[in-house]
């Protein structure tokens, strides 16, 4: 394999065969397409200088390459700025992102909070409600036992009553004239106490 040492465009000289010609890269196709011309020019600028003994530099193809050279130059000059320019653009639309995100955190964090807050006075609003209802139920309950046990004690009462009549009335036939005429109820009921 023929093998000549030529110097790089990056990084200083390297040796290089013709068969990595078509593998060198850079910036871009044209780039590409312009290094692998220069390298061609540069092997054939050395073949001629071995050749003829003059000076490689001063060669027809010696002076293409050189202008191959600053084309691709200028190549990767403009790579390297688009490639800042995108590099920019992309930075720009990713702080855009983050920022977005960002707003649109906040706006979740204040609707969860909002909805926490309705939620919670929808809740003490109901335990309220709750509460008064059950205390209006106690109340009413309270005055059901209290209103059975004024009945009830209205009725003991009555009972009693009757019964004080009934023995009041038996003393005083028992203590009267046959036939009752003359019943004596208050001396009966001062009898009995």
């Amino acid at each position: 394999m023929v093998s000549f040492a030529s110097p790089g465009l990056i990084g200083g000289p390297r040796t290089t065969t013709v068969s990595q010609i078509g593998g060198l890269t850079a910036a871009g196709q044209e780039s590409n397409a312009l290094e692998g011309q220069l390298q061609i020019l540069k092997l054939k600028q050395a073949l001629a200088a071995a050749q003829s003994g003059q000076s490689a530099d001063n060669s027809p193809a010696g002076l293409q390459a050189a202008r191959l050279k600053a084309a691709l130059d200028q190549q990767q000059v403009a790579a390297t700025a688009a490639s800042g320019r995108l590099n920019d653009t992309n930075v720009a639309q990713r702080d855009l992102q983050n920022t977005r995100l960002a707003v649109q955190r906040d706006n979740l964090g204040m609707q969860l909070a909002s909805q926490r807050a309705s939620q919670g006075d929808r809740i003490q609003s109901t335990e309220k409600v709750n509460t008064q209802n059950l205390a209006a139920q106690l109340q009413r309950q309270q005055v059901g036992i209290q209103g059975q046990k004024d009945v009830q004690t209205n009725a003991s009462g009555l009972e009693e009553q009757r019964r004080k009549d009934a023995a009041v009335r038996a003393l005083a036939l028992f203590n009267g004239t046959p036939g009752g005429a003359n019943l004596n109820m208050a001396a009966a009921r001062a009898q009995l106490g």
